[in-house]
């Protein structure tokens, strides 16, 4: 299974780093790209469901996802996804939803109403961690109450 992983789809500024992240036309023309090879598009689920039945993946399966909720990833990349029928995943660092992101602090991260957005449109929303942490940085419980801290609230702001 191809993994495409993006950080960001939107514009950049003067010497801001990409790392991860495209512009909106990049975005588009990699996904009409994979489209024109006959990908087959699957949804978190279903490759988490194909893998624990043992079944084989579909031919060309690719999973496209998404890392700590930037709005502008919203704004470029999911109406595109959406109007193309590809499913995607968004993982969420939860202390920082609708703030600035915590690197560069360029770039604003979604709010509550805009992930939910998201979710009822079809998105699959993950816990990427609740601040944000390195861990491998972090002992083993820290690991842990980063992972279910972030789990429990997007469950809970959710449903």
């Amino acid at each position: 299974m191809l993994i495409l992983y993006y950080h960001r789809v939107g514009g950049f500024l003067e010497g801001e780093p990409r790392k991860l992240s495209v512009e909106p036309d990049v975005f588009e023309a990699q996904i009409r790209l994979l489209k024109k090879l006959r990908s087959n598009f699957v949804s978190a689920d279903d490759a988490v469901d194909i893998a624990l039945s043992g079944r084989k993946l579909p031919r060309r399966a690719v999973l496209i996802m998404f890392d700590d909720g930037y709005a502008d990833t919203l704004k470029h990349a999911f109406p595109f996804l959406q109007k193309n029928g590809i499913p995607s995943v968004m993982f969420i660092a939860t202390e920082h939803v609708g703030k600035a992101d915590w690197n560069h602090k360029l770039h604003g991260i979604m709010d509550w109403e805009e992930i939910k957005r998201l979710h009822s449109s079809g998105v699959t929303i993950g816990a990427h961690t609740k601040t944000h942490r390195v861990l491998t940085e972090l002992a083993p419980a820290e690991m842990r109450a980063e992972v279910t801290e972030s789990k429990k609230i997007i469950e809970e702001r959710l449903g």
